[in-house]
C-alpha cells in the first residue's frame, strides 16, 4: 500500500497538465483513476564520447533528461571493454535536466571502455540510451598518450 501511495505521489508532483500523454487518437490516457498515466520514457540527450581517452584520467559524462513526470533517476553504466561486469553510477542533477557523473580514474584503463545511460522517469518508465543498453553500449578507445 505504501509503494502505491508513493506511486500516487509522484504522478500528482509537477504541472498537472504536463503530466497528460496523448494516446493513438489524440486523447489523454487517464486510465481507470483518472489519474493521467505516463506511459513514454523520459528523454535522454547526450553526444557519444569519440575521442581516445588517457588511461588513469576520470571521464565527465553529461546528459540532459527530461520527462512530463519528472525525473527519478539518472545513471551511467560502464565497462572495461574486456570483462562482462558493468558498474553503475548515479548521476547528479545539476538543474535544468542537466546530469553529470565522472568515470573514475582508477576504472579508466588501457583497451576502450564501453558505457549507455538509463533514466527512470517519476512513473517508473525505465529506459536506455542508446535505446538496447548494454547489447548497443557506446564505445571509445584508452591510449597511454
Amino acid at each position: 500500500m505504501l509503494s502505491m501511495l508513493l506511486t500516487l505521489s509522484l504522478l500528482a508532483c509537477g504541472d498537472k497538465d504536463s503530466n497528460k500523454i496523448n494516446n493513438d487518437d489524440g486523447g489523454v490516457d487517464s486510465g481507470d483513476t483518472g489519474v493521467p498515466v505516463d506511459e513514454e520514457c523520459a528523454e535522454i540527450d547526450h553526444d557519444p564520447i569519440e575521442n581516445a581517452q588517457l588511461i588513469g584520467v576520470p571521464i565527465d559524462i553529461q546528459a540532459t533528461v527530461t520527462d512530463a513526470s519528472g525525473v527519478f533517476l539518472v545513471e551511467l553504466y560502464y565497462k572495461q571493454e574486456t570483462t562482462t561486469t558493468w558498474k553503475h553510477l548515479t548521476m547528479v542533477d545539476q538543474g535544468g535536466g542537466n546530469y553529470v557523473t565522472q568515470i573514475p580514474a582508477a576504472d579508466v584503463g588501457s583497451g576502450g571502455m564501453d558505457y549507455y545511460l538509463r533514466a527512470v522517469d517519476a512513473a517508473q518508465n525505465d529506459c536506455t540510451l542508446p535505446t538496447d543498453g548494454e547489447d548497443d553500449a557506446w564505445h571509445f578507445r584508452v591510449t597511454a598518450s
